[in-house]
């Protein structure tokens, strides 16, 4: 139950204009994909356990305004072709999180925009990010703080 909750709530973030159609699309597909989930692939990994607290959902939305302040800054390299701003990187962040926390941990970095997670290691995850400075930020933002705090 906590599950389609959550997964509830990213879908009503994901809906551009909430109605009645679209919060019924939401529980659908939340239900649809719990279900698939729950048939198919449950067998396929450890169960992991998410705490839906308040901390969480508020984490949720905190990420979801980082995903829109990212946005704006690769949008605003590509119009404007600031293309020398655009150097990759790809370095190893080293964490100290449980399985849960370095999933969303990880899930969270990649739906960022500039950054994307490519392997996750019991103490490390390793970050492709379109400039160094893109990473400098994941690195001093309280990303991985928040989700520690959301699930304790």
């Amino acid at each position: 139950m906590k599950l389609f909750i959550l997964t509830s709530l990213v879908f009503f973030a994901l809906v551009s204009n909430l109605s009645y159609e679209s919060i019924a699309k939401s529980l659908f597909f939340s239900a649809l994909s719990l279900w698939i989930y729950s048939k198919f692939f449950s067998h396929l990994s450890n169960k992991i356990s998410i705490k839906l607290s308040p901390k969480l959902i508020l984490y949720i939305f905190w990420l979801l305004k980082e995903v829109l302040v990212s946005a704006f800054s690769i949008i605003g390299i590509v119009i404007f072709k600031r293309s020398k701003n655009i150097r990759p990187v790809l370095k190893t962040l080293k964490v100290k999180t449980n399985d849960t926390e370095g999933t969303i941990y990880g899930n969270s970095i990649t739906i960022t925009p500039g950054t994307l997670t490519t392997k996750i290691d019991d103490s490390s995850l390793k970050i492709h990010s379109i400039s160094n400075s893109h990473y400098e930020n994941l690195v001093q933002s309280k990303m991985l703080s928040k989700i520690q705090g959301s699930q304790r």
